[in-house]
């Protein structure tokens, strides 16, 4: 291998999960201890977040620029051309080229300086301008440069444009699944050879048994009766309000006799973990509020949440939620699974930003699957509930087949092939 430096773009806290957290790098330091490694982030001059990677050394940390996209004049305009094109394949695929076409005459100067320092011999990113722009002016030099890029998809719902465009093209891509690697493809015209399936990162550790707590230790921790079943509500993205959700549930719960009876605890999405601040003295309600927050880079889950997230889990008789990824969180820890498709109060925004945004693109398998239970009002919620407490069992080889088809392989070696793959590069 050569001696240029590994380059790291982390761009937001839970990146930080994806990319450094999920023992890649630890990987990549043991079969090459020379190499300098050099992490790109807001975070940079955060102090706990230098020293929590300072094992990695030799390791420098560099801001990555607030401002530095969106500078180049039409720069915005040309990202919300692609945006409003997505839909229309052959207009998409036109804004798209207009956009590569325009940047390939632009030279980029943000990190000039620091590439001409480091002499990098590969990037490595968990974003191409989904969910934030910060990591495409980094990408854009790089490929200015020469320096090859490997974008490791974060999530499952990217490459289908709900969190944005892939505004700068990587050299290849490392996703999860045959599903998004065919997205890839058919989306962004990659090469299969240039699309690695290799899981999720941020779910090997629900294959290792070092991830979780007994029963009795996880409930004493939550204040928790371990002899009575623990149901789990996970509520959505801030823009989605599930105050009617954990009202609804706290309804079913008091007017039927399920037996234990059952406990609730309701998970704030980390992106508001002061919300719903209402229901913090309810009666037989837990609200679990546990999400690191840092500077710089938001929502920055450290292991230990991770694992907290996994426990609640894989404790849980049955996950509740609208549509998010702890879906595919409970396929892998084999929990009943009830997903709500309905929002009395706001029935026009759930329809937008759910129906449209989620059922209508990644989701999609989620329901043709079976493995979890679609409820479509409140009296469909408490038979979802009966039949979880009841026969947990009902779903579970449609929920083990889902794992499989949407996280990828379920071997828990996510990080040794994304590290065979970055070792790979650097050859």
């Amino acid at each position: 291998m050569g001696s240029g430096a590994l380059l790291f773009s982390v761009s937001l806290g839970r990146y930080a999960r994806t990319l450094l957290r999920s023992g890649v790098p630890e990987l990549l330091r043991r079969n090459d201890p020379r190499r300098p490694f050099a992490i790109f982030s807001p975070g940079a001059h955060d102090a706990a977040f230098r020293e929590e990677f300072s094992h990695l050394s030799p390791v420098s940390f560099h801001e990555l620029e607030k401002e530095a996209f969106g500078q180049v004049p039409w720069e915005r305009a040309l990202w919300k051309l692609c945006v409003s094109a997505q839909r229309q394949p052959a207009l998409f695929r036109g804004a798209m080229g207009l956009h590569h076409t325009v940047y390939q005459r632009i030279r980029p100067v943000h990190y000039r300086k620091a590439f001409e320092a480091l002499r990098p011999a590969l990037l490595v990113t968990a974003s191409a301008g989904f969910s934030t722009t910060l990591d495409v002016p980094l990408i854009r030099e790089a490929r200015t440069a020469g320096v090859p890029v490997l974008y490791v998809v974060h999530s499952w719902d990217n490459l289908n444009g709900l969190k944005g465009l892939m505004l700068e093209r990587p050299d290849r891509l490392a996703v999860w699944n045959d599903r998004m690697k065919q997205q890839a493809v058919e989306r962004y015209h990659y090469r299969p050879d240039q699309v690695e399936v290799v899981g999720a990162l941020q779910m090997d550790l629900y294959q290792a048994p070092e991830t979780f707590l007994s029963r009795e230790a996880f409930f004493r921790q939550l204040g928790l009766d371990p002899a009575r079943p623990m149901i789990l509500l996970a509520t959505g993205m801030p823009e989605l309000d599930c105050g009617y959700l954990v009202e609804a549930v706290l309804r079913v719960l008091k007017e039927n006799r399920f037996d234990g009876p059952p406990q609730l605890v309701c998970r704030a999405h980390p992106l508001e973990p002061h919300g719903y601040e209402a229901f913090d003295s309810v009666p037989g309600l837990v609200m679990d509020r546990f999400a690191h927050i840092s500077n710089g880079l938001g929502w920055n889950p450290p292991l230990a949440e991770s694992r907290h997230v996994a426990n609640l889990v894989r404790h849980a008789a049955v996950v509740i939620n609208v549509a998010s990824t702890i879906t595919l969180e409970a396929m892998l820890a084999d929990t009943p699974t009830i997903n709500v498709a309905y929002d009395p109060i706001h029935p026009a925004d759930f329809t937008r930003h759910i129906h449209q945004d989620h059922w209508g693109r990644h989701f999609i398998p989620v329901e043709a699957s079976g493995a979890t239970c679609i409820v479509r009002d409140e009296a469909e919620l408490a038979a979802g509930i009966g039949e979880a407490l009841r026969a947990p069992a009902e779903r579970r080889s449609a929920r083990r087949q889902l794992a499989g088809t949407l996280v990828g392989p379920l071997d828990g070696a996510a990080h040794r092939r994304v590290a065979a793959l970055i070792e790979g590069m650097l050859r």
